[in-house]
């Protein structure tokens, strides 16, 4: 985790078991990359598996509402999930610590505070494990 962020519940409303995310790696004005969780502690972990690869899309949401409230420079007490495209994953399950990475880089956005995402998920190795296209609504929050 870099430091310079604080802790990750700075930037998401969950708590507990379904805060997915455990840190923040590193920043720019179009992309984050965040540390997640998937030791055997994890709600979804299957013993001999992991985590089911379809839980790709909870971990790219959560760290579209970190870029949101990075961006904002507050604390994210809302986003929507809009859709979900083109979810693509070469594994069934992501394997206990297999890199602990996900990235997240705006690729449109702006209007109406609705913006699209390409988000990966990684291997410790550099290797996209699942990668897909998040739309979502982060509303302004007065």
């Amino acid at each position: 985790m870099n430091e310079q962020f604080g802790k990750i519940e700075e930037y998401l409303p969950h708590r507990g078991r379904m805060l997915w995310l455990t840190g923040i790696q590193k920043v720019n004005t179009e992309e984050v990359w965040l540390n997640i969780d998937t030791n055997c502690r994890h709600m979804l972990f299957v013993e001999s598996h992991g985590i089911p690869s379809w839980a790709g899309i909870e971990y790219m949401a959560q760290a579209t509402a970190v870029f949101g409230a990075l961006r904002a420079s507050r604390y994210a007490t809302k986003a929507y999930l809009i859709s979900c495209r083109r979810f693509e994953t070469n594994v069934s399950y992501f394997p206990e610590g297999f890199g602990n990475l996900v990235s997240v880089k705006e690729i449109a956005g702006g209007l109406n505070h609705v913006a699209t995402f390409q988000c990966m998920l990684h291997a410790e190795s550099g290797a996209v494990l699942a990668e897909g296209r998040l739309t979502v609504h982060i509303p302004d929050v007065a």
